[in-house]
């Protein structure tokens, strides 16, 4: 027996919908007049990220199942026994990373989420969690700037600066 509808079926719909949103809303970065003829640029990544969501999606969509009536039971017991409590931890820090990004700026916030995501995964070594995290976010902050691509500092920091 064929089964149309499946749970991979199902959250590969899901998917390709968040991934169009996701693609329709890196078309609407505003780009600088300068920046518009170039390869890369403030839309390339979620473009990139955009499609590739895409393609898994419909991978996940149209790739062939076959199941039993006994299936179902056993996917749900499946689906019960993952672990919900890091995946909604990990939801969350997501969305108070997009909120204070603009707040605290690159450097703090991506070292703060950074630092988060891996105590989330059950790494309890703080000073190796804070060096590793601030190192990898500087070394990306230097990368960034070492290629002319200007990071604002961050509304907190501006405000102190009275600039």
């Amino acid at each position: 027996m064929t089964v149309y509808i499946t749970y991979s079926r199902a959250i590969g719909v899901l998917f390709l919908c968040i991934s169009c949103f996701y693609l329709y809303f890196g078309h609407q970065i505003q780009l600088d007049f300068w920046s518009e003829g170039e390869v890369f640029n403030a839309r390339s990544m979620p473009y990139l990220i955009g499609v590739s969501g895409i393609l898994v999606a419909i991978g996940l969509i149209f790739t062939p199942t076959k199941a039993s009536a006994t299936d179902a039971p056993h996917e749900w017991q499946e689906l019960k026994q993952l672990n919900w409590i890091p995946t909604i931890a990990f939801a969350l820090i997501i969305g108070l990373y997009g909120l204070s990004l603009e707040y605290l700026g690159f450097i703090v916030c991506s070292s703060l989420f950074l630092f988060c995501s891996s105590a989330i995964l059950g790494e309890r070594r703080w000073l190796i969690m804070a060096v590793l995290s601030i190192g990898v976010v500087s070394a990306f902050a230097l990368l960034i700037n070492w290629l002319g691509i200007y990071l604002a500092p961050g509304d907190l920091w501006m405000g102190w600066l009275d600039v």
